[in-house]
């Protein structure tokens, strides 16, 4: 059987007594093992400063029964790093919370897989990019997706604009399968939809068919990260998140409802990415 192993090493630059609270704050979440997890249940800490007692007590859950992962205070501030089995979800959470002690900008860090021996998903890793709001994250396999989606991009839209269907007898087929129409004036009338070409089976008109544009959202703690759609360029996507702490300013916006009621909402606009073949399997079965 295999040893699969998740690596992760970076500084979190601090100034000293920032790396000293820090360091505390960890010590502190080490000592309550193996039941830090439990809020309401922890025991006491006595050698840990009140802040510190706070923030452990009172401040974001973490899961699991043991810290997955190690620091060291260093001159530049603290090295975070784990040797074999690093707990992305709870270095993030950790240092989300430093970063709300401190009032700090965005942080953020990678991380890799490996494996004693080679195997299928033995490989990757990702990176994420942690604010006092929340985290950003990035996995290298939804990126491959996308960027062999894009590749994809003009066979895939092809096929999914250019399906045509007759109007009598049902056939259905690709636009190049479809016959010059005859007698076309005396068949279509003006402002009318104007029809792809003849039914190759029984010769009355046949149309373009409009299929769904499909998109699909990709989230991670709560956050999109990612939307992709069979034709993104028709797309204009907007996230309204209703939980404003820590919005920029520029994204925060009142938002009107019936009666006349406004609502504070945090809108950002995402881009939409072509990717085809994630499509496909996330569709598989659904059409």
């Amino acid at each position: 059987m295999a040893d699969n192993y998740t690596y992760c090493s970076f500084l979190l630059h601090l100034t000293p007594d920032q790396t000293r609270w820090a360091f505390g704050y960890y010590e502190a979440l080490r000592a309550l093992e193996p039941t830090f997890g439990a809020r309401a249940a922890a025991k006491p800490i006595p050698d840990a400063p009140a802040d510190v007692r706070a923030s452990v007590h009172h401040g974001p859950p973490f899961a699991g029964e043991f810290l997955g992962f190690e620091v060291a205070a260093k001159p530049e501030g603290l090295w975070i790093h784990d040797e074999e089995a690093a707990s992305i979800d709870q270095i993030a959470t950790f240092v989300r919370e430093i970063l709300r002690r401190f009032d700090l900008p965005p942080v953020g860090f990678e991380w890799s897989y490996d494996s004693s021996q080679p195997h299928l998903a033995a490989y990757g890793g990702g990176a994420v990019v942690v604010s006092q709001s929340g985290c950003e994250w990035l996995y290298t396999h939804r990126w491959l997706d996308a960027a062999l989606g894009r590749h994809h991009q003009g066979a895939a839209t092809a096929e999914v604009r250019d399906l045509c269907a007759c109007d009598d007898c049902g056939w259905t087929g690709a636009l190049e399968e479809t016959q010059p129409i005859r007698d076309f004036w005396s068949r279509v009338e003006p402002g009318g939809i104007m029809p792809a070409g003849e039914c190759p089976r029984c010769g009355v008109l046949a149309y373009l068919l409009t299929r769904p544009n499909r998109v699909a959202m990709m989230v991670e703690g709560g956050l999109v990260q990612d939307v992709v759609a069979d034709r993104p360029d028709e797309l204009r996507v907007a996230v309204v998140d209703y939980d404003t702490e820590g919005c920029d300013a520029a994204d925060l916006t009142s938002l009107a409802e019936p009666m006349g009621r406004s609502t504070p909402a945090c809108v950002r606009e995402v881009v939409a990415e072509p990717a085809a073949i994630l499509l496909d399997k996330v569709f598989a079965g659904r059409d």
